[in-house]
């Protein structure tokens, strides 16, 4: 277990020391091909049977996932989940927000615009440095590796899809970021750099600006070649059932809170453990995170 920390000001200019803190943590965690498995986390994911356990469950349980643990940098961004990180002896890394809390209140969760904005930053740093990035969400499963998937015809990114039509470099695929890799290169850089400038005057989301900016041609323009992941293998809860035999990874997406997300990852987990990864399955129903929709935005994780 490491723990590293970068003071990250809310107006984004970051002092050289903290650059060597981050070198540090990407050189240690990273493979041969300087690629870094990355997940971010805050207070409301630590809780007990919280996001958090229940991702680490999902990797000890998995086929071929368990020491992908020992792998992954965890970015807390307060110190609650910098605490309860250290304590389960995970990489950690703290990620320091000058100018408010990210743990206080129900709008602590990493879906706010500027904390989108912040980790878009973040991983732009890491692409600056000279490492390639595996993100993945904290409310996605990880069933089977995925790793060999996620880079297969020299992409510089695959990303995750709502909806996906079977063809795997079609820009009309509907994207989501629940799990994605970015190579680090000239113009992965330049994309990132352009979406967090973006931040001031799109009045989106991230996610938002980036479908946005694949609507407008910018991974044409920039000659980036961008593979869209099939929902067989990273499947989505926008999915109604997905393919035991096929599915590496599970994204709670499509489901509207926090708790709603814990309990069908928690009901699909328990099947997923009990079965042998070949027979047929019945999924949980949906119906948490179906009723899911009708609370507030305010509350929604």
């Amino acid at each position: 277990m490491q723990c590293f920390t970068l003071y990250l000001f809310i107006c984004l200019q970051v002092s050289r020391p903290e650059d060597d803190e981050l070198k540090t943590a990407l050189k240690f965690l990273s493979n041969e091909n300087r690629t870094v498995i990355i997940t971010i986390i805050n207070k409301s994911h630590t809780e007990e049977e919280g996001m958090l356990d229940l991702f680490l469950k999902g990797l000890r349980g998995g086929k071929e996932t368990d020491y992908l643990i020992d792998r992954i940098l965890f970015v807390a961004v307060d110190q609650v989940a910098l605490s309860r990180c250290t304590e389960m002896q995970l990489n950690c890394y703290k990620l320091e927000m000058s100018t408010r809390n990210l743990s206080q209140g129900p709008s602590s969760e990493l879906n706010l615009v500027d904390d989108m904005w912040t980790k878009s930053y973040f991983l732009g740093m890491v692409l600056k440095l000279g490492y390639s990035f595996i993100f993945t969400s904290i409310d996605v499963l990880w069933l089977r590796n995925p790793l060999n998937y996620l880079v297969r015809k020299g992409e510089d990114m695959s990303i995750s899809c709502d909806t996906y039509n079977g063809q795997p470099f079609d820009n009309s695929n509907s994207i989501n970021r629940g799990i994605f890799f970015v190579a680090s290169n000239n113009k992965t850089i330049t994309f990132f750099d352009k979406l967090y400038a973006a931040r001031n005057n799109s009045g989106l989301t991230e996610q938002d600006k980036l479908y946005d900016m694949k609507t407008e041609g910018a991974f044409h323009k920039l000659n980036m070649k961008v593979g869209f992941l099939d929902t067989d293998h990273f499947c989505g809860l926008c999915q109604m059932k997905c393919n035991i035999k096929k599915v590496m990874t599970l994204h709670a997406n499509c489901c509207g809170t926090k708790q709603a997300k814990i309990s069908y990852l928690t009901a699909v987990l328990k099947i997923w453990l009990r079965s042998d990864g070949v027979s047929s399955v019945k999924w949980p129903k949906h119906k948490a995170c179906l009723d899911s929709s009708k609370i507030p935005d305010e509350l929604r994780a």
